[in-house]
């Protein structure tokens, strides 16, 4: 590791930050994760939500948005497993479409893909480098489509000075222990501009997919799964993958 005293502050804030929580024994809500909720909120432009995991942010973001049985979302073939999932778990169907050989982003071709069942689309962010959201969002406003960032790869990348997950509809952040903004086992984050869609991410997230951290200026007046106990470990422990 680099010995400069820039990295070695980040590596003892990090450090500290991980002892903590451990000694304190809270992997739930608590402080830390109100903090969180705020800086990122502050940071990345709207109002953050932590869940239990990247995947169940995505699935939130999707059943918040309506989308449902017989629906179609359009994914980029190259992403993980979770971007599809999110979306056949609520009884829509994924659209694969190709991806840029450059950016390895999601391809402006995929409106060709589009079709009267189509209600969404999901671009992922890959290795820190975001889609061609102007295109992106063109194809959506066009079509009438939501807009859900995967933002699992993309925790502070930016795009003519927009925040990755700050110009969809939602915008999904992992926090599995191998991401590039990684917790000590799993965690995510979803982030809207909207307080009422945020509510309804809250709403419609099964009892264990966000955590009990109850936030106040998001999620009071959600119902539905917030405020009650996650599981003890993670997502996965429901046979969800890591994200």
């Amino acid at each position: 590791m680099s010995s400069t005293p820039a990295v070695y502050e980040v590596s003892r804030r990090t450090s500290c930050g991980w002892r903590g929580g451990i000694d304190d024994g809270v992997f739930h809500g608590g402080r830390r994760v109100w903090e969180l909720e705020a800086v990122a909120g502050e940071r990345w432009g709207g109002h953050a939500v932590a869940t239990s995991s990247g995947t169940m942010a995505l699935e939130c973001a999707v059943r918040a948005l309506g989308i449902g049985a017989g629906d179609e979302v359009i994914v980029p073939a190259l992403t993980f497993v979770s971007t599809a999932f999110a979306v056949a778990a609520v009884g829509a169907v994924p659209v694969f479409v190709d991806f840029d050989p450059h950016t390895r982003t999601i391809d402006p071709a995929a409106a060709a893909a589009v079709t009267p069942r189509t209600r969404g689309v999901i671009p992922v962010h890959m290795h820190g480098l975001m889609a061609d959201m102007t295109a992106v969002t063109a194809l959506a406003g066009h079509h009438g489509l939501a807009v859900i960032e995967d933002c699992a790869q993309a925790a502070g990348a930016t795009d003519a000075g927009r925040p990755a997950g700050s110009v969809g509809d939602v915008g999904c952040y992992s926090m599995w222990v191998g991401k590039n903004l990684g917790g000590l086992a799993d965690g995510g984050l979803l982030l809207a501009r909207d307080p009422a869609l945020v509510r309804r991410c809250c709403a419609s997230s099964p009892t264990w997919a966000v955590t009990a951290s109850a936030t106040p200026t998001t999620c009071a007046a959600a119902g539905g799964g917030w405020g009650r106990s996650t599981p003890p470990s993670s997502a996965t422990s429901s046979g969800r993958p890591h994200t």
